[in-house]
């Protein structure tokens, strides 16, 4: 299968919230990263928005969304890569570099 691009550098270093081994720091890392996706996923025009949450949290397949929305499949596609590409660009700009007085480091640019 094709592998799935990582999503944040420093998702990886968030690994242990899921299993208990986080710390504070970590899991204040991980609210702040939510928080900031959330955001940035909101300000998405609604048909990207639409068609991202359907592949990603609905777990349906592109021709299963297409269906659902009455949409040819090229446009679904084209609007997930797009609603994926604004995001990456979002996520390098306005997310918290210090939480609870800590810094950390979130693999954003400034």
């Amino acid at each position: 299968g094709i592998a799935r691009e990582r999503v944040h550098p420093a998702l990886d270093d968030l690994a242990g919230i899921a299993d208990g081994r986080a710390g504070p720091e970590q899991q204040a890392l991980a609210v702040d990263l939510d928080q900031h996706l959330r955001r940035l996923i909101a300000q998405l025009p609604r048909n990207l928005r639409d068609v991202l949450l359907l592949e990603q949290t609905g777990d349906y397949k592109y021709e299963e969304i297409a269906a659902m929305l009455a949409t040819p499949i090229g446009t679904v596609k084209w609007r997930i890569w797009e609603a994926r590409r604004r995001l990456r660009g979002g996520r390098r700009t306005a997310m918290p570099r210090t939480c609870c007085g800590a810094t950390h480091s979130s693999g954003f640019a400034s």
